[in-house]
């Protein structure tokens, strides 16, 4: 906080809203809950009352005569309540602020609000008139959280916001609109992974026992109750819980509601983008997986306008619950409020500098400190260059020219040069590279036999077959070959530490990436510390190698792994969604495998054994018509609730009852609205 803030100028009446009811989804009637020997509420209206720049408080709950308690509690504490919808929160705040200028926002959730924090926010906010908006940062504990907006801010929400989140979360519209003036009011040193909030029965009883400890008089802090948190080692009971989890849960449910509400056809927006796309990009996309060849043309859209969680909206406004998620890197769900702050931060500091930034070096430690094979790390921006890295290493470091790839490991010459996409790489480089088959021994023998400087593997839609990997691990340190195992897909998504820590085999150098930074560009190369210092003479070098922003965003995102319930909980929900899948299919009498793991699956769509292309196609149609956006991989995030997976197995059920009466009746291809999904490439040899 500043030490002297600037001169306060008068923004009008200053009124402080709680918002607070019993029918909280997790935890039902925590207002009234013990605290201390006092309902909840009266804690925090208690501390919330001493800041000195208010001029009111007042509770905003909803007409339930479940609340009556509500208002019994808050006109005992001195406090005018406002009632109203139950839905519509926003319609409660601007009743609530009548004749106010300057709203501060509090919700019931947060007991130990600091009303010092309070003062300083209304104070620095009555002092920038240019601001609509101030907010404690995420460097402060959860559970500090207040919010200070104009009236005529709120006033503007109230007319123009109209979905349903919008209206439930105040400020959610205020936040996302354009022109928005706004700022965080941040701590020098970050105490965003203490949880102070209570939305789950483990805050509350953590809450307890701070209050046992400290009181809960007003003039005890939000950091001292911090300090409490972080030294009686509290963190063990609430800290896996994500930062405004319940928040961003409680919006993703309702985007489902919107996607089931039904769609159209790719509208005359996305029609429109691709015909001027088709003008200016080569192929129309810079990704070919992404391309409108990969899907139904004329029914599935062509570009995606935003992401929430695990829905994406086209550019026509229809709303998808994605599987695809990106091609993987979306690992926690669009728009997840931890890495979005965490790049709000970084992007305010810098995104680039003339020499290191600290990111560099804390993200590095994060990566070995999680991933078995790794003792030193180089940065990437993508999958491709962090495979071409290491296979270069290799190659210096053993002498040798040959490798041998068993998956797919990118677009650069080493590689590409097996696939029917080879045009533009020289024979000379063609020959250098050999392929062999994952799960054959034989067929790894065979490269191996070529005396290459690196086999280079990925996990494919299959677990390794006994004692594959073990074997590859062991005839590589025989022969001197560098085992560099392509992670980009499984890494921080089959556990913190990747499929090498879940097939508990350490490769000498790991490639990672999609899924570290939730979406931003980011790839690692991770090894022994003897082969990575090999770096000091291999050229890999880049301007944005250090881009801080993805940087913030893998911080971020690896914390959340770190709380040990992310990767667990994909795999559970996974399973779950492969069993529904599994029964759908049987059913179907279709012959459709569905191959892969709980964290990737993948369709594949056959006839008289034969991959058949227009099948599939039919059931893109069918599936995107009713909401559900598929492409090649399934990935199941820690985004897709239960409610998403149980619906998108009833739409299956629906899509495949539609395909096997067109196999049925022989009209597969009639029924098709467009030509059928093509393939971006084949391998070679």
């Amino acid at each position: 906080m500043p030490s002297s803030p600037p001169e306060a100028v008068d923004r009008g009446r200053v009124v402080a809203v709680v918002q607070s009811r019993l029918g909280s989804t997790r935890l039902p009637g925590k207002a009234l809950a013990d605290l201390g020997g006092r309902p909840l509420l009266a804690v925090l209206l208690d501390r919330l009352r001493a800041a000195t720049t208010l001029d009111e408080v007042v509770v905003a709950t909803t007409e339930d005569v479940a609340d009556d308690e509500i208002e019994t509690v808050a006109t005992g504490a001195g406090v005018r309540v406002v009632r109203g919808s139950t839905d519509d929160v926003l319609s409660r705040f601007v009743a609530a602020t009548t004749g106010a200028g300057t709203v501060v926002r509090v919700t019931g959730d947060c007991p130990l609000v600091d009303p010092v924090l309070i003062d300083e926010l209304v104070t620095v906010f009555r002092a920038h008139t240019a601001l609509d908006y101030l907010a404690l940062g995420p460097s402060w504990p959860e559970g500090a959280d207040a919010e200070v907006f104009s009236k005529a801010t709120l006033d503007a929400a109230d007319r123009d916001a109209t979905s349903a989140p919008d209206r439930e979360h105040v400020t959610l519209w205020v936040k996302q609109a354009e022109g928005t003036r706004m700022r965080l009011l941040e701590r020098g040193a970050s105490l965003g992974h203490v949880r102070l909030t209570v939305d789950e029965p483990q805050d509350l009883d953590v809450l307890r026992e701070l209050v046992d400890k400290l009181g809960a008089a007003p003039a005890t802090g939000i950091e001292e109750y911090a300090e409490a948190y972080l030294a009686t080692g509290l963190a063990e009971r609430n800290g896996a819980i994500g930062r405004n989890e319940g928040l961003w849960r409680s919006r993703n449910l309702a985007d489902l509601e919107q996607v089931k509400r039904g769609q159209t056809a790719a509208g005359d927006r996305s029609a429109e983008l691709l015909e001027r796309a088709h003008r200016l990009v080569p192929g129309g996309t810079q990704t070919l997986s992404k391309g409108i060849d990969q899907f139904v043309k004329g029914v599935t859209p062509a570009f995606l306008e935003r992401g929430s969680g695990c829905h994406v909206w086209d550019v026509d406004g229809n709303a998808y619950i994605d599987y695809p998620m990106a091609l993987g890197p979306i690992l926690l769900g669009y728009d997840h409020p931890a890495t979005v702050d965490a790049v709000r931060r970084q992007i305010g500091e810098g995104t680039v500098f003339t020499l290191p930034h600290r990111l560099e070096v804390e993200v590095a430690e994060r990566v070995i400190d999680m991933v078995p094979a790794a003792e030193m790390v180089r940065f990437a921006k993508n999958g491709s260059d962090a495979t071409s890295a290491a296979i270069r290493l290799a190659r210096a470091v053993t002498g040798r020219d040959e490798v041998a790839a068993g998956g797919y490991h990118g677009w650069h010459d080493w590689y590409v040069g097996l696939t029917e996409r080879r045009a533009g790489v020289p024979e000379a480089v063609r020959s250098l590279t050999s392929k062999f088959t994952f799960n054959d021994v034989d067929s790894f023998e065979t490269a191996l036999a070529h005396s290459p400087a690196a086999i280079i593997l990925e996990l494919p839609a299959e677990d390794p077959a006994p004692g594959f990997l073990e074997h590859v691990r062991r005839r590589c340190t025989e022969t001197g070959t560098v085992f560099i195992w392509d992670e980009i897909v499984t890494g921080f998504r089959w556990g913190p530490g990747g499929a090498q820590e879940y097939y508990g085999v350490i490769p000498d150098i790991a490639c990672l990436g999609k899924a570290m930074a939730n979406g931003l560009p980011l790839a690692v190369v991770a090894g022994s510390a003897e082969l990575m210092k090999g770096f000091s003479s291999v050229f890999f070098s880049g301007t944005f190698g250090g881009e801080t922003l993805s940087l913030a965003a893998a911080k971020a995102t690896l914390d959340e792994i770190e709380r040990g319930v992310v990767c667990p909980t994909i795999w559970e929900r996974g399973e779950r969604f492969r069993a529904g899948l599994t029964a759908a299919i049987a059913g179907s009498g279709l012959d459709v495998d569905l191959i892969g793991h709980a964290p990737r699956s993948a369709f594949v769509f056959k006839t008289d054994g034969q991959v058949d292309m227009q099948l599939r196609g039919l059931f893109l149609q069918e599936t995107v018509r009713r909401g559900i956006l598929f492409g090649g991989p399934i990935f199941v995030t820690w985004a897709h609730e239960d409610a998403d997976l149980d619906y998108t197995v009833e739409v299956v059920n629906d899509a495949l009852a539609v395909l096997r009466e067109a196999v049925e009746t022989d009209s597969v291809a009639a029924r098709l609205d467009g030509p059928p999904p093509g393939v971006v490439f084949r391998p070679q040899r």
